[in-house]
């Protein structure tokens, strides 16, 4: 369908037009509506990634990286002083703490990276119970051997290309490779994009977090039978 250009330019009209706009559109509304925020907890396996791959599902064809992107993964404070403040400092922006300070509590920053420009980043929690600040501070209970994703944003010039996509395969591939079995993360059901990130990328829609701006839980549904739970902080 083509649209006046004044009508593109209309970021919640473009999110609408999206695979999933429809369901995301309706959460924004009931937001406007009642003072509640709702969001998705994804879920995914190792073996099912696996398999799912190997059918030939969930392929990197079609994304359009740079040429120069490189994989970076910052597990210890020695691969702080490796890549360099700078860096750093970038990845700290979007990664709801210091990423050393995220490193010293357990946790992981993944990213796409071309020179000193991060196209797009994912923090990884392997410690459970998860403290989280979105929708609402929570701890969030994961099954054994679980990681939790986080903090999964692409800088908007490399929008639209599938990079987020191929960070989260990534990851998960090498996670896998050193033990963690499933993957748990939880996304706005107003996030369009990063809800078709990850169902693109072999994950599925486990259950259900509504909360109020009371810092309540409303409604938690779905999340028992995959070992899940999630308490106020």
């Amino acid at each position: 369908m083509r649209l006046p250009a004044r009508l593109k330019q209309n970021e919640r009209l473009r999110a609408a037009l999206k695979p999933g706009g429809l369901r995301g559109t309706t959460a924004w509304l009931m937001k406007r509506v009642m003072p509640i925020e709702i969001y998705d907890v994804f879920l995914a396996s190792a073996g099912d990634l696996r398999t799912a791959q190997a059918a030939g599902g969930h392929s990197s064809a079609g994304i359009d990286a740079s040429p120069e992107a490189r994989f970076t993964a910052l597990r210890t404070l020695a691969d702080c002083d490796a890549c360099g403040e700078a860096l750093v400092s970038r990845l700290s922006r979007q990664s709801g703490h210091n990423v050393r300070r995220i490193i010293r509590a357990g946790g992981r920053v993944y990213a796409l990276v071309d020179g000193d420009a991060v196209l797009t980043q994912l923090t990884v929690d392997l410690r459970a119970p998860v403290a989280v600040e979105t929708p609402v501070p929570l701890f969030i209970k994961l099954p054994p051997a679980a990681g939790f994703l986080s903090y999964l944003y692409t800088y908007p010039a490399w929008r639209g290309r599938g990079l987020a996509q191929r960070l989260i395969r990534h990851v998960v591939r090498g996670l896998s490779e050193e033990g963690t079995s499933h993957f748990v993360s939880h996304v706005s059901a107003t996030n369009i994009s990063s809800q078709n990130a990850f169902l693109a990328s072999g994950w599925r829609r486990a259950g259900l977090l509504v909360t109020d701006r009371r810092r309540r839980i409303l409604y938690q549904g779905g999340l028992n039978r995959h070992g899940i739970a999630i308490d106020p902080a």
